[in-house]
């Protein structure tokens, strides 16, 4: 299957869930095949709602930009503040050393920031011309304009507001490898130190003969080790959402939204705990652990309710390290085509996650989403002693509760099934590579 078409009947999958049954979510239940029906008449209603002309202008400015950034050498020009970060703190310390007689930064890196990002020392304005981008000081925004097929485009992000200073450290590992007389070789531990100034509020806008063509807003409040609040506003032609973000160090939760001409198309919610999830250092270097159990929803078109669970976050991923360091030694390489593996992944996703889709007003379970082995006859690998004819994976089975049927997700969202759906996204998305020529090598 070609990759058009397997994303294609990805984005169909995604687009089928957005259903309600007869009765707006009464007692009974539709059937496999009644929902394939209803699922594909749904569908279609929501491929409808999308009108790719109202894209066009914001999608064609997106791709000039990419265009004149790489033909202009926008890289070249652009100023970072961090390019030579390492050295600068480098020679930092060395000043330090001399001036003060303090050598300890030139005797640990970690005790010297290598990184710092402050909205400001990234303005200036950015004009493209000519087959070239020039730079002009500017201490109040960010700026990039250019101009294609007599459209003039200019998009702007200002910071605003008091700044809040973010400071964490980002250790890191090289792949160890093994030499030609199989000695193990650990590879080098690094530390890269950040410091990051958030500012309050910041607002982007791109604008095409003056017209807006999208805007983002950010407002956010935080303290390192105790809170972190992010709200996000967004439009892009008939297109608006939000996303919101509240966290402390041991409880949090997050939702969105997705509108299209004034109806709601995706809305969905979060909440999950853990331990020092507002300290960024835990975040960056432990996640497993800073967020350990979790809950979100998904509620499509108003209609539909997708519920997933997660017991255990730290539980599941150390068990899973358990098991592939056990089978690895035990197998080689190729552990994870064997079939005991493979069932045991299946057994631990089982015991941690969970998913069911309900319908609304009610949220009466209708089918559950769970994962089993199974055997594909292309999954050939070497056994130690000869290549396989086959070997095992883990995928996912969606089981009805009104009869207790199974079907794989592969074979029930199917283009077979689902053909009117499938095409119908690969026809936009066609349209949409077309407003992407540059991107797509056209």
């Amino acid at each position: 299957m070609n990759q058009s078409k397997l994303f294609a009947i990805a984005a169909a999958a995604a687009v089928m869930v957005s259903c309600g049954n007869e009765d707006g979510g009464g007692s009974t239940p539709l059937t496999p095949e009644e929902n394939k029906e209803k699922l594909d008449r749904i569908g279609m209603d929501v491929i409808n709602m999308i009108n790719p002309a109202n894209h066009e202008d914001f999608c064609e400015a997106v791709d000039h930009f990419v265009e004149f950034s790489d033909e202009g050498n926008l890289g070249d020009v652009f100023h970072d503040p961090n390019a030579y970060s390492l050295m600068a703190s480098t020679m930092q310390a060395l000043k330090t050393a001399c001036t003060k007689g303090d050598i300890s930064g030139l005797l640990t890196k970690t005790e010297v920031t290598d990184y710092i990002y402050r909205a400001e020392d990234y303005y200036g304005v950015y004009n493209y011309r000519n087959g070239r981008w020039t730079y002009t000081e500017d201490d109040s925004k960010l700026e990039f304009r250019y101009s294609f097929n007599g459209k003039d485009i200019v998009a702007t992000a200002v910071a605003s507001g008091e700044e809040t200073l973010v400071t964490y450290t980002d250790r890191w590992t090289e792949p160890g490898y093994e030499d030609w007389n199989g000695n193990y070789h650990p590879g080098e531990e690094y530390e890269d130190n950040y410091e990051v100034y958030v500012p309050e509020k910041v607002e982007v806008n791109v604008t095409q003969d003056g017209e807006s063509l999208a805007s983002v807003t950010v407002n956010t409040d935080c303290q390192m080790n105790d809170h972190v609040n992010i709200d996000v506003a967004y439009a892009v032609a008939d297109m608006d959402g939000s996303v919101a973000v509240d966290l402390d160090n041991s409880n949090g939760s997050a939702s969105y939204s997705l509108n299209m001409g004034g109806r709601n198309i995706v809305t969905g919610s979060t909440k999950f705990s853990g331990s020092d999830m507002a300290d960024p250092d835990e975040v960056i270097n432990d996640p497993e652990n800073a967020v350990r159990g979790a809950e979100a929803e998904v509620i499509i078109l108003d209609e539909a309710r997708v519920y997933g669970k997660c017991t255990n976050m730290a539980g599941y991923i150390g068990k899973m390290e358990d098991l592939d360091n056990e089978y690895e030694h035990m197998v080689g390489y190729d552990y994870y085509y064997t079939k005991d593996y493979n069932e045991e992944s299946a057994e631990l996703f089982n015991e941690y996650f969970s998913f069911e889709l309900s319908y609304l007003p009610g949220k009466a379970r209708v089918a559950s989403l769970f994962a089993q082995c199974f055997f594909d006859e292309d999954y050939s690998y070497w056994d130690g002693e000869k290549y396989t004819d086959g070997g095992y994976g883990v995928e996912p089975i969606l089981k009805f509760d009104i009869d207790e049927s199974e079907y794989s997700v592969e074979s029930y969202f199917s283009e077979k099934n689902f053909g009117s759906i499938v095409n119908s996204v690969e026809d936009l998305g066609e349209i949409y590579e077309g407003y992407f020529p540059y991107c797509f090598g056209y």
